[in-house]
Parts: structure tokens; sequence; C-alpha cells
């Protein structure tokens, strides 16, 4: 048995672009006719994804699959943790649940089972490819943490992996991130570094040129990439630390051109004061207090944080990335020099001066965060809502749609087809005062149903939406989501949380039980005649992850979808009836994840709303898919056009390199 060559990309931090880089290179390999494949040993994410054979994944490496253009596999992760309580995580093994474990257990007892099982699934993976391109997990420079380490450097020796070194120029400190992660390392761990890459750069890199010099020079390692930012991706994000600058009301859609200041988020995750910061509203209620930091769960640390100030409570601080949990990094950026940052930092969006805002907006995966987001506006609402000016009505209102941000957010890629359509403001809200006047709420999954149900009452949010609810608004639950809008939640083995019984918002007629076993499961069928207002039949497709069983009242005719399991021949499966609705039909829910990947039902929901503002129907109809593949696309050329691929595949296979070649960089 041959094993297929490897490389793998391990980064100076958490959220330095490995991730999308991985993708990038996944698609540029199979552009060049490689049948190539994804591998991430462990991952820490409550954004999951659905295998074809009904298991669960990361949403990374199943993005990753796609882009390979191949069927997403658990060998490509065999290990996910899910956090869900205080320093605990539910451990997924092959795709399915093993048991949740708290921090010091997983770490003493479990992982060096978890290396088998890596090894294994990772042998697999190279039996049947011809390249397989491995992502690293936090940074391989955690010293407390290499004697178990199963995600960086000794993954990369059972992979006998070249490696190359990911670094964000962005957070700052770029040069000192990867002159001491090289000085950390192991000689036979800085062995196997054969690369740089640089990403998230912006300006010119002419004036960066000294310092890769330098930077070559110290190191004897070559600079094999500068990558700029690319904005408006259009890839989904790999997990909830990618939304913590989705705060405050900004906005992203199909148009938007992000732009994050980086050095405040990060002082905001490790919970330093930011100048600038909106301070409370008058009698606004206390807010629900932030998870302990889940990065510290595989040290076994105490999981505490910095105490935040009291203007940073008045927006709450949500997990820091979770993706560190086995690696734990600590997620603290260096201070941004002076000078790096004149070589790479534009100035700053002279438009957000007026309104006051500190000029964030939705952060989306790595590579993107560039060009300034439009200026928000006024018109009767607060400034961070975004709402056309009165000129525009005769061209079409942009649709306001609000997504409830909770600690344990779980699968909110499934409001990323709406932030695609070129008339919707997609906008994350965390407390009371970023509700403005949506045209629509979406509710998306949940780790901890009950624990963010609490945080919706602490946060105002509750008392928003049940107003909201009573006037007419239109809200969906997706699956945690939907949950949430019914009357009663029941854990009596405590299976999701310590809370036995929780009171439901009560806008939809059902009771959720939580069970032990955990279905898992990619689902096809339609939205049957009467949803949407119409005797129209949408066909879907999505997939199922839950831990709940929902049952709905007695007038069956409320649920709106009638599913099959997709792997079945269509006509030889039973189906089953999924969701409920009101009478109405303005509020509803399902457990189908993805369910606005279905263009026709989509852009029937978003039409409804335009009705109700007196609009007419668009005409501008898209196919998520097409422009999903495009996005994978556009993100291999810019990153190739970037990347010395030269001297990567020579990497890769393990090619020397001349010192003629090497003069001549």
């Amino acid at each position: 048995m041959t094993n297929a060559p490897t490389i793998m990309l391990q980064g100076t931090a958490s959220d330095v672009g490995k991730s999308v880089l991985t993708a990038a290179l996944c698609r540029i390999l199979k552009q060049d006719g490689y049948r190539v494949a994804p591998f991430k040993s462990q991952n820490m994410s409550n954004n999951s994804y659905v295998t074809p054979d009904g298991k669960e994944i990361g949403r990374a490496q199943g993005m990753q699959a796609d882009a390979c253009g191949i069927p997403a596999t658990t060998d490509m992760n065999p290990i996910l943790l899910k956090p869900t309580r205080e320093m605990s995580a539910q451990v997924v093994v092959h795709g399915k649940p093993y048991r949740d474990l708290d921090a010091r257990t997983y770490r003493e007892t479990y992982l060096s089972q978890a290396a088998v099982i890596v090894q294994e699934a990772l042998a697999r993976l190279r039996a049947a490819h011809e390249l397989v391109v491995i992502e690293g997990a936090g940074s391989p420079a955690e010293i407390n943490l290499k004697d178990r380490d199963i995600v960086n450097m000794r993954l990369a020796a059972w992979a006998e992996a070249p490696v190359l070194l990911v670094a964000d120029i962005d957070r700052g400190g770029v040069f000192a991130a990867i002159v001491g992660t090289l000085e950390l390392l192991e000689p036979d761990e800085r062995a196997r570094i054969k690369g740089i890459v640089i990403n998230k750069f912006r300006g010119d890199v002419s004036l960066l040129r000294p310092g890769l010099d330098w930077l070559e020079a110290r190191t004897d390692i070559p600079v094999v990439g500068v990558i700029p930012f690319l904005p408006d991706l259009g890839l989904e994000d790999e997990d909830s630390a990618s939304l913590d600058a989705r705060r405050k009301g900004e906005t992203w859609s199909s148009s938007s051109e992000p732009a994050v200041d980086m050095e405040r988020e990060c002082e905001r995750e490790r919970g330093l004061p930011i100048t600038g910061s909106v301070p409370p509203a008058p009698n606004e209620p206390p807010l629900a207090a932030a998870p302990p930091d889940p990065r510290t769960l595989a040290a076994g640390g105490a999981g505490r944080v910095e105490s935040v100030p009291a203007l940073e409570r008045a927006a709450p601080m949500l997990a820091p990335d979770p993706r560190t949990l086995a690696a734990g990094v600590d997620g603290r950026a260096e201070s941004v020099s002076a000078l790096e940052r004149a070589a790479s930092t534009p100035p700053p969006d002279p438009r957000t001066l007026a309104a006051g805002g500190a000029g964030r907006v939705e952060s989306v995966p790595s590579l993107e965060r560039a060009a300034p987001t439009p200026a928000p506006q006024s018109h009767g609402r607060t400034a961070s809502v975004f709402t056309p000016a009165p000129e525009a009505l005769g061209r079409g209102l942009p649709l306001d749609i609000a997504v409830l941000r909770y600690p344990r957010i779980a699968n909110f890629t499934d409001a990323d087809p709406l932030a695609s359509e070129p008339d919707v403001r997609l906008r994350y809200v965390t407390n009371a005062r970023e509700w403005g006047e949506p045209d629509a709420v979406l509710l998306p999954g949940s780790k901890n149903t009950a624990e963010d149900l609490a945080f919706l009452r602490a946060s105002g949010l509750e008392a928003k939406l049940l107003s909201y609810g009573e006037r007419g608004g239109r809200i969906v639950g997706i699956c945690g989501g939907y949950q949430m809008l019914g009357r009663r939640l029941l854990d009596p083995d405590g299976v999701e949380s310590a809370v036995r019984e929780t009171t439901g918002l009560g806008l939809l007629p059902t009771e959720t039980t939580f069970a032990a076993d955990k279905r898992t499961e990619r689902v096809a069928g339609s939205a049957v005649g009467g949803f949407l207002g119409s005797g129209a039949e949408w066909p879907l497709a999505g997939y199922e992850i839950h831990m709940g069983r929902t049952t709905v009242g007695a007038d069956r005719a409320a649920q709106p979808f009638r599913l099959r399991l997709e792997r079945e021949p269509e006509g030889a499966a039973e189906s089953h009836s999924d969701g409920a609705m009101s009478a109405d039909g303005r509020v509803w829910g399902t457990y189908v994840h993805d369910i606005f990947r279905n263009d026709g039902l989509r852009r029937a929901w978003l039409d409804d709303i335009r009705g109700d503002k007196g609009l007419p129907p668009s005409d501008a109809v898209q196919s998520f898919a097409e422009r999903r593949e495009r996005a994978f696309d556009r993100l291999a050329d810019h990153a190739r056009r970037h990347l010395d691929m030269a001297r990567i595949y020579r990497i890769i296979h393990k090619e020397a390199v001349s010192d003629d070649e090497r003069d001549s960089d």
C-alpha cells in the first residue's frame, strides 16, 4: 500500500486563516488534477457538518471536502469536540457521540486512545487519495501540551508531513509571532517547517519586503506567500469565534466588503476595555454572564478569564475561539507595532466617525476582513441598524434580518444563504438595544438550548421577540431555535444541561424532550402545500443533527415539511413530518439545517417578506450552490496568485531546492 504525500498547515495562533488556506490549497490541487482530501485530527466547534452516511464532523472539514469535490467522511475529522457546559464538551468519535468529558478527564484519560484513532483515520485517507492536506490547531508552540499533542507536530511526524507555518499580520506582531514560535520548537520540529505564509495582508507588499528579507535570513526558511485580504469571500465560517466581531447590530450582505479592527477584537477577547464602546442604555437589564473560556479545557485549567469592564458588558462577551480547546492557546494577540501597521494597514474608515462607532462589521472567513462597510444610517432606527435612505424606496428596500446570537450558538451558517441575497442585510443581535426594526428574526441552533433560552431572557431579547411576534413579526427557528419557540423543554436525564424543565417562548404548540441518542441524518423532501401562503410544494434538502424529540399539538396540519432520508431512493423510504407553523404561517420552525440553501424556498420566503413591505417579488433568483462553487474557485485563484506553488509542490514531494534557486528568491 502506497501512502499519499501530505502537507500540513500550522499556525502561530488560532484564527490566523488555516482553515480557509487549507480549503484554498485543496481546491488548487483539485484544479491541478490531484485526488486530494483534507484532514484535521481533532476539531472543536459547534458548527458541524453531516456526512452522506449520516455522521457528524467539523464544518470546516466538510467545507474543505467540498473544495476537493469529494464526499466528506469521518476520517477527515475523526475527533470532534462540541462545548456543552462550563469546562465540558461532548466528544464525537467518527461522527457519533462518545460521551461528555471535562477538560482534565479528556486530557488525562482519552487522548492516548484518540491518538490511535487519529493515526488509523489518516492512514486510510492516505491510502485512498493522491494527496492529503492537513490542518493543525491553535499553535504548535504550546509547551504544556506537547507531550500529548495529537493536532500539530506529533501529528506531522505521524503523517511524515512538511509544514507551512501560517501567521496573521492583521493582528500585529507577525515577525515576533513567527520567530517566537520557531524558537519554542524542538530542533526536529523546527526542521519540519519548510515555508512561511503571511496571511491577511493589507497595503503595499514592497514596504513589507525588508521585513521578509530579514525573516528569511533570520530563520533560513523561505516565505512562500503573502496573502492579501479577500473581501466578500462567500464561504462559511468554521465556528463562533468568527462571530465575535458581529456585534452592535453591524451588518453583512452580499454587497458588503467587511473590515475588522482586529487589535480591538483581540482586546475584547482578552477582557480588556475597548475605547469607543457604546455605553449601556438607561435602565438596560443585566445580561447573562458569558461562559468560561473553553480554550482551557484540554489543559485542565480553571477556565477563568480576566474580568470584563462595565462598558464591555453592554455587549455580552461570547465564548472565545473553541478550536483551541485541545491546543490550549490563550488567544492573546501581540500589539501591532507602528512600523508594521504603516506597511500593512490602511487608515480607518472615516465614514464611521459621524456614527460614533468603532467601524467594525461582522467577520467573514479568515482571508476576508478587508474593505470598508457602507456607512450605517439612522432613518428612524438606531445608528447601527441599516435602513435605506427615503430616495431608495422606489428601488426596493433591503430586507433587515436579525439573527439572535446566544453564547452556545451552533450551525449559524444556516443564515449564510440569506446574507448572499442582494436584497438582504443580515445582522447578529446579542441584546435588546440591538433589536432595531427587523423584517424577520432567525433563531439558529444551540448546543445548550435551555441555557441559551435563559440568556435570551436575561438579555431582554425574549421580551423583544414576544412583542414582535404579537405584532405579526416573521420568526423562524432552526433546530435549537425551533425547540425554543415551543411551550416546554424537558431534559429529565440531564442530556443537554442541568435544567430539567424550561418554559419555552410559547410561539409554537410544541414540546421537546431531550434524549441520549443523537439523530444525524441528511434528509430530502418538500415543504407541503400551504407553506408560505401558496399551494406550491417547495423541494428541499438538508440535514438533521439533534438530541431532542419534538412533538406537535393535535393539529398535525401545522407541520409544514415532509422528509425522508436522503441516502434512501425516493419512494423507497418512509417519510416523516417535521417542524411546526403558526396558523398565519408567520412563525415556523424546523430541524432541517441548510434549509435556506434551497433556492426556491429561500426566495419564496424572502418574497413574502417583500410583500409585507409592499414590494414586488424579486427577480434576483440565484443558485447558492453555484455561488459557493465560484467562491471556491475565486479563493483558489487568489491564493495561487500569491503563493509560490512551484516551491510548494517541491515541498510536498520533498524535492531539494538548489542554492541558485534560494539566492534568486
